[in-house]
């Protein structure tokens, strides 16, 4: 009996298929078997509170010396991050603080607006110690003030890229919780379009510190490597 036989040329992108997807998973499974001593679940969240503060977002002197800078603000973060290896990790986070933004002259001081800061960003952690931690930040700061009309946010709220730097101390509180101590650092530049309209070139170099208390809270446990 003469049968029909199924082509076999369908088979052949079929067959090129597995190869690859058994080439992606084999690199996969190499990569988290040659993992050195933690596992890729290891999930750490943080939080923090703490207290920022800023140099002058404007300085001028046309008429008389006049500056523009934010009060110090309560400032709130959380966090999370995952390990690489037992000394870092990558995560991201974000933070918010809220202060009044004034304008500081020699005739006196008024309150321009008040203002709200989101700081969103990524960062590599790296683990000096069980008790230090040292942390580089990429992200953004959104300026959001409470109100637009007649001052420097009028055409608009800017969005800054922002670089940052970290250091923190903690200690065990017991279990998966410790507490610790962070000293903070970021730097952006700072225009807005109505001050551009207005003849001001160029932007203002800000920078910012900070101190807060954190907590960091493991999720999982570390594995040990295979033998």
């Amino acid at each position: 009996m003469i049968t029909d036989r199924p082509s076999r040329e369908p088979t052949l992108p079929i067959h090129a298929s597995s190869r690859r997807h058994g080439l992606t998973v084999a690199i996969v499974a190499g990569a988290t078997l040659g993992a050195p001593a933690v596992s890729a679940a290891q999930v750490t969240v943080s939080a923090r509170l703490g207290l920022v503060a800023s140099t002058a977002l404007l300085e001028d002197s046309i008429v008389e010396a006049i500056s523009l800078r934010p009060n110090p603000a309560p400032s709130v973060g959380i966090a999370i991050d995952t390990r690489l290896d037992p000394h870092y990790a990558v995560g991201a986070g974000i933070a918010v603080s809220r202060s009044d933004l004034r304008s500081r002259a020699a005739s006196g001081d008024a309150s321009v607006t008040t203002l709200t800061l989101w700081q969103p960003s990524i960062f590599l952690r790296y683990g000096a110690n069980p008790w230090l931690g040292l942390e580089a930040r990429a992200g953004a700061l959104i300026y959001d003030p409470s109100t637009t009309v007649g001052n420097l946010f009028s055409g608009g709220a800017p969005v800054a890229p922002s670089l940052g730097l970290t250091a923190s101390a903690e200690r065990p509180l017991g279990g998966r919780l410790r507490a610790g101590l962070a000293l903070q650092y970021d730097v952006h530049r700072f225009t807005t379009s109505t001050l551009e309209n207005r003849g001001y070139s160029g932007s203002t170099v800000v920078h910012r510190i900070g101190v807060a208390v954190t907590l960091r809270h493991q999720m999982t446990h570390a594995r040990s490597p295979a033998r």
